[in-house]
């Protein structure tokens, strides 16, 4: 029977060097139980894009090797993993390892000294339902606001720790970032994140990149790059992983004591710079934010226009980010529970109508209420003139 263990350096016809006894042994798991990225695919049963550079990666530093697998079932065993250092997973979904496997994995092997794992990407999108899982690895994913073809900007918070150094104190990177569920920032220690002030989109929550703890006498380091191919041909990416292992390995020092004020500092800037600054208003009672800072908040979405025109006035032309609310379901006090979805508390809410004096009364009613509403003076027209794009 075909065996989907590949001993990668094999594979690729690297031959064993008299260094091998010295090496670390990296048993590497591929597996998709759910979506499968393209850095894990195979074709042709050749290895994937993050396979391949590994091994080029073991072979390169003469640090270690690198056995890769997708058959959690058969290969991530207990008498298995007597043979790995360190176990490494770019991996989706409930994976089919025994549960005694999964146990000893968890709360025997990784608690050695000497071992480790390493999570790239979706590592945090396995296993998000069973918690010894995520209270190891740090977090679960819950969405990727961040695409595959968003450029990000990260902040390294530890530039000198030897995972970080390659990366320097901040950096841009095209992947694809992740949000989480189950963050505990007082059991990791952070070490880079996305800096709100520079994304698109920007929210208002600390979202981390890469992390480490120590656990046990083993350690963790997760990583969220690598969704793209070519993240794995970025010479940062692959120096951080071989500082990784040399970690790992205790080759070098690095801190993984939690440093949840960091987490706390973090949130509180993305709230900083997603919050769209307080408004003046004109004596008739309009805003004073010029229309292409308008236009910003709302692209970015980090406020709601509000077109108070009637039904009609809509069906004839009406703004692509629009959402409308008409004057007399204000006045007839008939908002539906749907109609007050589109009114929130914690944006700045724009109102247009069509030449700046219906939107008046609505804000009236609204600021009577505790909404945030900025009454614009340009009707829609002027708003197509200024950019504005009309919906389709």
């Amino acid at each position: 029977m075909f065996r989907k263990l590949l001993t990668c350096s094999l594979l690729l016809a690297l031959s064993a060097t008299s260094f091998a006894a010295e090496k670390s042994r990296i048993l590497m798991l591929t597996q998709s139980v759910g979506y499968k990225h393209g850095s894990v695919t195979r074709q042709e049963q050749n290895l994937s894009p993050s396979e391949i550079a590994m091994v080029q990666l073991g072979q390169k530093t003469e640090l270690f090797t690198v056995d890769c697998t997708q058959d959690a079932e058969s290969d991530f065993t207990k008498e298995n993993l007597q043979k790995y250092d360190v176990v490494m997973f770019y991996t989706t979904g409930k994976l089919p390892i025994a549960e005694a496997d999964l146990d000893y994995f968890l709360n025997t092997w990784l608690k050695q000294k000497g071992h480790g794992f390493i999570g790239v990407h979706s590592a945090t999108d396995t296993y998000k339902d069973y918690e010894p899982y995520w209270d190891m690895v740090g977090g679960s994913f819950v969405s990727h606001p961040w695409t595959a073809g968003n450029t990000v900007t990260i902040s390294v918070h530890e530039p000198e720790h030897p995972t970080m150094k390659p990366f320097g104190k901040e950096f841009e990177v095209r992947d694809e970032i992740y949000k989480y569920k189950n963050w505990q920032p007082e059991k990791v220690r952070v070490l880079m994140s996305l800096n709100m002030e520079k994304c698109e989109p920007a929210e208002p929550n600390h979202v981390p990149v890469a992390w480490v703890k120590s656990y046990g006498d083993g350690k963790v380091y997760v990583n969220n790059l690598g969704h793209n191919p070519s993240t794995w041909a970025d010479q940062r990416f692959l120096d951080s992983l071989t500082a990784a292992v040399k970690w790992i390995r205790g080759d070098v020092e690095g801190k993984s004591a939690p440093n949840p004020d960091v987490s706390k500092a973090q949130e509180k800037a993305a709230k900083a710079a997603v919050k769209v600054p307080a408004t003046t208003f004109t004596e008739h009672g309009h805003t004073t934010d010029e229309l292409d800072v308008v236009k910003s908040h709302v692209d970015k979405k980090r406020a709601v226009l509000l077109d108070v025109r009637e039904q009609d006035e809509w069906d004839e032309g009406h703004l692509e980010d629009a959402r409308l609310v008409p004057l007399s379901a204000f006045k007839s006090g008939t908002l539906t529970a749907e109609l007050k979805k589109h009114l929130p508390k914690d944006k700045p809410i724009y109102l247009h109508c069509a030449a700046g004096g219906r939107v008046l009364m609505v804000a009236e009613i609204l600021q009577g209420k505790g909404y945030d509403v900025r009454p614009l003076r340009a009707g829609y027209s002027k708003l197509l003139s200024a950019g504005f794009e009309q919906a389709m």
